[in-house]
């Protein structure tokens, strides 16, 4: 709806767009950001099958959303400069270094199926298909077996590896600003939501701020 009133704008149908108020007030009332635990995610990649245990650590590595990682190509890897090629919203494609969090030892060792273009895949090399239903699926069966054996689980999305990574990048000393890039948004104020979701502390959100790192 907020795209059709910009094009109303732009072509000096409207003076405004009343929507973008709106938009605001739900971005206000968002979750909030519950990271999983190591413990958490340990036990979903200890029962997650096939490739998915990779996809859960590219997640963590490279903060990269789930699609992303699903549509990504061996010949998005670039080895001299260990580098991984995301392609977004309207084929806007960004670069995402992958030496933090150890990105390019994980992508490197990934095994190749012959014939086949994709990082991730499964059976004769072919795409994951209906993967938050598959995920889905793995933390449910996780949380039934944490239960029956008396395990504290929680379980989490796909998605809240995005989270993980963003925290981890800032907690470490490393630029918001940067992270902006990494994560693909469009304004750092949507970036800046990570400095308020609670996990920081005072001297860690002042470091992210000015992209001073304390920690390599």
């Amino acid at each position: 709806m907020s795209s059709v009133i910009n094009f109303a704008v732009d072509q000096g149908w409207l003076e405004n767009n009343p929507v973008l108020a709106r938009m605001r007030r739900i971005e206000e009332r968002r979750n909030p950001i519950m990271l999983p635990r190591n413990e958490d995610i340990a036990l979903v990649i200890e029962r997650a099958p096939g490739m998915v245990k990779d996809l859960i650590r590219a997640a963590m590595a490279t903060g990269a959303r789930q699609d992303k990682l699903l549509r990504a190509r061996r010949d998005d890897v670039d080895h001299d400069r260990r580098q991984l090629t995301v392609t977004g919203k309207r084929d806007k494609r960004r670069t995402v270094a992958l030496d933090p969090f150890e990105g390019y030892e994980l992508l490197r060792a990934l095994p190749a199926y012959v014939g086949s273009p994709f990082l991730f895949w499964h059976s004769a090399g072919k795409s994951y298909k209906n993967f938050s239903s598959q995920f889905a699926a793995i933390v449910n069966r996780a949380t039934k077996w944490a239960r029956k054996h008396g395990v504290d689980f929680r379980p989490f999305r796909f998605h809240d590896l995005r989270h993980w990574h963003a925290v981890h990048w800032l907690k470490a000393g490393r630029s918001i600003y940067e992270l902006q890039h990494r994560l693909g948004h469009t304004s750092v104020k949507v970036t800046e939501g990570y400095l308020r979701c609670g996990y920081l502390t005072f001297e860690e959100q002042q470091a992210a701020m000015v992209g001073r790192e304390r920690v390599a």
